[in-house]
């Protein structure tokens, strides 16, 4: 059954369609609309001029499908509700008071669902300015961190070198980068499109301290003094990265990877497409 709605009428033309298809490249593009901005993964609907629900892009494809076939589904000559009455089978979608546009009655329930979720998928209304870089005013800044302010709110990456050499495990060198999204006042941890990593090592020197496992005794002979070649590493759709060279075995034996330090520094690609470049870092045994 028809349900009946306010009695105002929202015209839908070509020229409307055109407008929301225009604004939804902006609200795409532009990002910062304060306490509009959706969540990453979520766009606005769009039913109408300034209906800023946030759906899937799915949702809103349909909203804008079903705008164009509005005309289509209304009786011809109006009926019990004038000239918005649906032909049968259709009911008004009343995504906003008012939307008279004829959809299914799934797609109606999905308007009123994706209202009452509305709040939930709204972005964290971080206040102004929005930094480029530093941390929140909650976070103690470190060199080894990179926060960047995008059309989701914040994103921090954290890269992290570091040279060990373990008594029974061996050694390993080299660097991590994690990549975290500010929602709820809280960091999250959140898949980055691309995240890559480049290690430089340097050599342990002779008569340095804690280099007593180096050997000096046939074929082993100098070998300490050799360091891993430089690493690059690349993920994609991963919220972190291990990028690192491992030896195993005990210090003792000389199975080790001779690194006195490592250089690392990396860079990341967001979810919106936003590059951030890591600080370099610096580790050493």
């Amino acid at each position: 059954m028809m349900t009946r709605g306010v009695n105002h009428l929202v015209a839908f033309t070509a020229v409307a369609t055109s407008t929301m298809l225009w604004m939804g490249s902006l609200a795409a593009s532009a990002g910062e609309y304060g306490p509009d901005t959706c969540r990453q993964g979520w766009v606005w609907r769009e039913a109408v001029p300034g209906d800023h629900v946030c759906v899937t892009p799915q949702t809103r494809q349909q909203s804008w499908d079903d705008n164009a076939q509005a005309a289509a589904r209304r009786e011809p000559g109006g009926g019990p509700f004038g000239p918005d009455t649906c032909r049968q089978g259709w009911v008004w979608r009343e995504a906003v008071p008012g939307d008279h546009v004829c959809v299914t009655p799934q797609t109606r329930w999905q308007a009123l669902d994706d209202n009452g979720r509305a709040a939930a998928r709204v972005a964290p209304n971080i206040p102004p300015p929005c930094q480029s870089s530093g941390a929140l005013p909650s976070d103690t800044h470190t060199s080894k961190q990179a926060v960047r302010c995008s059309a989701n709110g914040y994103w921090r990456v954290t890269i992290t070198a570091f040279v060990h050499d373990y008594w029974i495990f061996g050694s390993d060198a080299g660097s991590s980068i994690k990549v975290e999204h500010f929602e709820d006042d809280r960091w999250v941890e959140r898949p980055a499109r691309v995240i890559t990593a480049h290690n430089d090592y340097s050599p342990r020197r002779a008569g340095e301290a804690g280099n007593t496992d180096c050997p000096t005794f046939g074929s082993m002979t100098g070998r300490c003094w050799t360091p891993p070649p430089p690493r690059d590493c690349r993920v994609e759709n991963a919220s972190s990265i291990d990028c690192r060279d491992y030896a195993n075995g005990t210090p003792i034996s000389g199975v080790n990877l001779n690194a006195r330090s490592v250089r690392s520094s990396g860079m990341v690609t967001f979810g919106n497409g936003e590059l951030a470049s890591l600080p370099t870092v610096i580790d050493s045994f």
